[in-house]
């Protein structure tokens, strides 16, 4: 198990920011994770350029689009 999966798991019913590579951030408790980083984030916002774009009441964020991810 790397480094990131254990994170990830330490990190699983938390509220976390996933930044995206075109820029997004989405914001939303980590429900589910796999081995690729693909997330599913419940009651999610999403975010581009500090402006709320939308609610999410569950969102998947495929791991390969995702820039990195931190926890308040």
């Amino acid at each position: 198990m790397g480094e990131a999966e254990i994170d990830l798991k330490r990190l699983l019913g938390s509220i976390v920011h996933v930044f995206i590579k075109d820029g997004r951030e989405i914001r939303g408790k980590l429900n589910v994770y796999d081995q690729y980083q693909n997330l599913i984030l419940e009651n999610a916002e999403e975010y581009s350029d500090d402006k709320l774009m939308g609610k999410h009441r569950l969102i998947f964020v495929k791991g390969g689009n995702i820039k990195g991810i931190h926890s308040p």
